[in-house]
């Protein structure tokens, strides 16, 4: 076995002794892959671990996610419900307003080119 390469015990006692730079990580690739998270593919049972263990907790956060979207609408439902249609109707009548001043503004720029078009004609 070559020096400062891992027995495959990726503990944190043999991990910190490694030298994983360079080369030295194609050599102590246990000890690598435990300083990088488990991102080097080349021991799928190592990556498989990390897959699982990430997607567990991914899992465990949208179950709480969906636990606490339930509390919420438990609880403030008819707020929601409420502030839901304020800002339903604000938004509308500022989307008509934004509207109405495009249409102004497209009507405002087609006359000026009508005067100045006219203008350089005249010209």
């Amino acid at each position: 076995m070559k020096e400062n390469q891992c027995d495959y015990d990726c503990s944190d006692e043999k991990t910190s002794s490694c030298n994983c730079n360079g080369d030295n990580c194609n050599t102590n690739s246990c000890c690598c892959k435990s300083q990088d998270h488990g991102n080097n593919y080349t021991d799928t049972i190592t990556t498989t671990k990390y897959m699982l263990e990430k997607a567990f907790y991914t899992a465990l956060m949208q179950v709480q996610v969906e636990k606490i979207k339930k509390k919420i609408e438990t609880e403030w439902g008819s707020t929601l419900d409420k502030t839901t249609d304020i800002i339903m109707q604000t938004m509308t009548k500022q989307w008509q307003a934004d509207i109405s001043k495009l249409e102004s503004s497209k009507e405002l720029c087609h006359e000026l080119e009508n005067i100045f078009s006219k203008k350089n004609q005249e010209g």
